[in-house]
């Protein structure tokens, strides 16, 4: 086993991160280093060539000219490159064999090494490996030569460099995909909780282009025993500056309905967390807002703030638009004065909640979906099931944009159930049976 001091410059934990982000240990053969390895060898009368990456196990060929067997790699301790790396300057051997820095090497027995010419590549200012050519005659390198390494190694440096951007472009976005896929696993939940009378499904899907965090949401929560909240709703801009005031709304509601029974009331708390919110101020954001009684089946308090109003498919299959108790949206410098009304849905009854993603979605002829196509999707829909109500209408925006949505898309579906059947009961002992004589 190879023993180097802590300080060897190969093991270098700076200069392994180097190779690290780099991210081409083991890649493929790319014909761009090919070339340059070729040229140079056919330049240099060289019978090898090498493009190489060296961590602080492997020398790792990105480029072999010369080599046929399939060979990518040797060891550190068996690669030249191993004392460029130390001296971070060029290494120029006329006689491997002869040299007191290199007549130890392994190679010089397995690979016929007898010649070598390497010059540093350099990356984040560590050297990561080297280009290099190899002579199996022992021979003097000229200036000339030296120029021709050089030239090519900076060539190879700038591809290198390249590249590395690339990777740590390609890290970022994969960095940002994670922390999206977090923040809408927390703001937006994967699965809804079971309410009491009520058969609810969600739908949301962010806007095509991927860069934006988040702009609509839906929550549902439990108040108290016998209340349910159920919030959608659409903040102002995108970003992650659009996700910390959706999560402020968020809370500031959840936590607004615990302690008030009057929507008005929650609405004009969580408008007053916006205002006084020192970090966005002048954000807003639009909410549609209502409880759900499970002790009173269909029973449904409801009011907004600047959203669109939610629809109703009513049993007949009849779609309403519910236009009162809306006003301004939460978090603007007004005079705001919220409303609520109260209504009761029959069973089989569904109303939805949606952002104007939804309505405004385009197709390729700039043509929005709009409130008739929305409405008539919903007299459409299988009521069976609310998720399956909600997939219906998705799947008619999604279709309609051409997979190519502009704006986030919120959806969210409450079924009233009809209240469960009460059997008849067995009959008492010693009662008498009915029969079905007269």
């Amino acid at each position: 086993m190879r023993v180097v001091s802590a300080v060897d410059p190969v093991v270098d934990p700076e200069r392994l991160a180097v190779v690290a982000q780099l991210g081409m240990m083991d890649g493929p053969h790319e014909p761009v280093f090919d070339e340059f390895a070729r040229l140079v060898a056919r330049l240099l009368s060289a019978p090898y060539a090498f493009v190489t990456i060296v961590d602080d196990l492997r020398s790792y060929w990105t480029a072999a000219h010369g080599v046929n067997d399939g060979t990518r790699s040797n060891s550190v301790d068996e690669s030249f490159c191993q004392y460029v790396i130390r001296s971070r300057d060029d290494l120029v051997v006329g006689d491997a064999s002869a040299d007191p820095v290199t007549k130890d090497n392994p190679s010089i027995e397995t690979m016929a090494v007898r010649a070598w010419a390497g010059a540093p590549i350099v990356l984040d200012g560590q050297v990561i490996g080297s280009f290099c050519v190899v002579d199996t005659q022992t021979r003097t390198w000229t200036d000339d030569d030296r120029d021709v390494l050089h030239t090519f190694r900076d060539q190879v440096q700038r591809e290198f460099e390249h590249r590395r951007d690339l990777q740590i472009a390609r890290s970022a976005q994969e960095e940002k995909a994670q922390s999206l896929a977090a923040l809408r696993a927390e703001l937006i939940p994967a699965e809804l909780p079971e309410v009491t009378g009520c058969d609810i499904a969600g739908w949301y899907r962010a806007a095509t282009d991927g860069n934006d965090v988040l702009g609509d949401f839906y929550d549902v929560f439990a108040i108290d025993d016998d209340r349910w909240g159920v919030v959608l709703g659409d903040v102002c801009g995108h970003g992650a500056a659009a996700a910390r005031l959706t999560a402020l709304v968020r809370y500031s509601l959840r936590a607004a309905a615990t302690h008030s029974r009057d929507l008005d009331e929650v609405l004009s708390e969580v408008d007053n967390s916006l205002q006084h919110d020192h970090v966005d101020p002048g954000r807003f954001a639009t909410l549609s807002y209502l409880t759900v009684d499970t002790a009173r089946p269909g029973r449904i308090e409801r009011a907004s703030a600047g959203h669109p109003p939610p629809l109703v498919r009513d049993p007949d299959g009849t779609i309403r638009r519910l236009n009162g108790a809306n006003a301004s949206p939460v978090g603007l410098a007004t005079e705001n004065r919220y409303l609520s009304e109260a209504l009761t849905l029959p069973p089989d009854s569904i109303i939805m909640l949606y952002s104007d993603g939804a309505t405004d979605a385009r197709n390729p002829a700039g043509e929005p979906f709009g409130d008739d196509a929305l409405e008539h999707l919903m007299s459409t829909a299988p009521t069976h099931a609310a998720d399956a109500f909600i997939d219906h209408i998705a799947d008619g925006i999604v279709t309609h944009a051409c997979q190519n949505l502009l704006d986030d898309v919120a959806l969210l579906a409450i079924r009233i159930l009809a209240p469960p059947r009460i059997g008849p009961t067995s009959p008492s002992i010693g009662a008498s049976a009915p029969t079905d004589r007269q």
